[in-house]
């Protein structure tokens, strides 16, 4: 069984490096988001779809990709054996601060005296931290604000769900998300009927800030759908 990543905002899988350092017992590939084009979930969707395996899988979505997750479980993929949910949602969690972000160029912000300072503080504050300030400040750093602007857009349309699904999702929740609210992990039980939520001590960044217990977590859900 294969376990497919999607990544957050930033779209590059970049982040997941320390994590996948804890689950290389596991096959694994990490899905880049589209780098061109619309960015809407329809779109992400489709592109998912385009690159899916046809061995048995589970799909981690981070964040931005919760929602694409999502709707490939509404299709009921037969060799989609799971799903593990991470610091997301299935509906714009902050429009204000979406507007916001959407408005200002974080590539050239992220230029600033202090911002790698400011980044490993607010996101990477845990005794685990197995990214470096560099590497995160780097990474969002080369962004293209173009895609990213797009990417906030389309929490503006997240489609709604209506679907049951008895796919074995877990969900990993950042205690102290300043980005998405804890109420945002309820709207999964609506949709999931085999559904848990894991809890951590965590900021938005959380497979960034606990890799090695995450992927303890995650070993064990994949171990249990096997």
């Amino acid at each position: 069984m294969k376990l497919l990543l999607l990544p957050g905002l930033d779209g590059t899988g970049h982040l997941f490096s320390a994590l996948l350092g804890n689950l290389s017992v596991f096959q694994r590939e990490t899905i880049a988001l589209p780098a061109s084009g619309p960015q809407d979930y329809p779109h992400q969707l489709q592109y998912l779809e385009e690159q899916l395996p046809e061995e048995d899988f589970v799909l981690l979505a981070e964040s931005f990709s919760g929602p694409t997750a999502a709707l490939l479980a509404a299709k009921h993929p037969a060799n989609l054996k799971g799903i593990i949910f991470v610091a997301t949602f299935l509906r714009a969690p902050n429009p204000i601060m979406a507007k916001l972000a959407s408005l200002i160029p974080v590539p050239k912000l992220l230029n600033v005296p202090g911002a790698r300072t400011l980044l490993k503080h607010q996101f990477l504050n845990s005794p685990e931290a197995g990214i470096s300030d560099t590497l995160l400040h780097d990474t969002l750093r080369g962004l293209d604000h173009k895609i990213i602007e797009a990417r906030l857009k389309a929490l503006e349309n997240i489609p709604e769900f209506e679907f049951k699904s008895e796919i074995p999702a877990i969900y990993l929740q950042a205690e102290k998300d300043t980005i998405v609210p804890a109420s945002c992990a309820e709207d999964f039980k609506a949709v999931f009927s085999n559904f848990e939520i894991k809890r951590f001590p965590a900021s938005h960044l959380l497979l960034q800030s606990y890799p090695e217990s995450t992927a303890k977590i995650m070993a064990d859900f994949l171990s249990s759908l096997q």
